[in-house]
């Protein structure tokens, strides 16, 4: 009998493959403390277990995440990510009812939750299908291997964008998306036409945008360091 040819690696995220190369450097430093991408990796590979619960892969399944700005934030997002789901932002400052349309119209399987916003939810009439998770139960599950391979083509996050008429409608990103966003932004200039350390433009523009911003996202996947300030933060905003 022949010998059986290696299996073909399962596709990484570059993010995560970025994250990998980078592991010891600092990526986000926020209230709740400083982490290194080893750290944000470790915790959203605990995060896509939990949610995996046994599961070779989500396939596209919506999680619904509600959550501030902050280590947890990033490491949930991460984790859905590497689980095979799609991210579904809700927002920290919406009421039940918005909180509610979002979830039903995305037709979320599971809702995580961070312990301090579950109140949030309390008015909210989720379906009987819908399991939730905290936060901290999902980023302490000790994390298995494998996690499934992720193609770039697959859908990544479904943000809610309020137009001017209507309800708000969700709007789908795919990982080759957010790909092509991160090599699109190079380094900026100062005036002085030195180039800027990232951390520099995060902190820079901290005041107006949230660890979910296209900027911050670009930030994290090519290995440069976060900063985020917790006040007066809508992380499921898109800018």
């Amino acid at each position: 009998m022949p010998p059986r040819a290696p299996r073909a690696p399962r596709p990484e995220l570059p993010l995560v493959a970025r994250a990998r190369a980078h592991a010891d450097r600092t990526a986000i430093a926020a209230a709740d403390g400083t982490f290194t991408y080893r750290e944000l990796l470790d915790a959203s590979a605990g995060v896509a277990t939990c949610l995996l619960a046994g599961r070779a892969d989500l396939a596209e399944a919506r999680v619904a995440f509600l959550a501030p700005a902050g280590f947890r934030h990033v490491a949930t997002q991460w984790g859905i990510w590497r689980a095979g789901g799609v991210a579904v932002p809700l927002a920290v400052s919406h009421p039940p009812p918005e909180l509610e349309y979002v979830i039903r119209d995305a037709e979320a399987e599971i809702v995580v939750v961070h312990p301090d916003l579950a109140g949030s939810l309390e008015g909210v009439r989720l379906p009987p299908a819908v399991h939730t998770v905290t936060t901290h139960e999902a980023v302490g599950t000790t994390p298995h291997s494998p996690l499934p391979g992720v193609a770039e083509g697959r859908r990544a996050m479904m943000v809610y964008t309020s137009g001017t008429t209507g309800r708000p409608k969700g709007v789908v990103t795919t990982h080759a998306s957010l790909a092509a966003q991160i090599r699109g932004c190079g380094p900026t200039q100062d005036q002085s036409g030195q180039h800027e350390p990232s951390f520099q433009q995060v902190e820079r523009r901290r005041q107006r945008e949230g660890v979910g911003s296209k900027s911050s996202r670009r930030s994290l996947c090519k290995g440069d360091f976060v900063f985020v300030d917790v006040a007066d933060r809508d992380d499921a905003r898109q800018d």
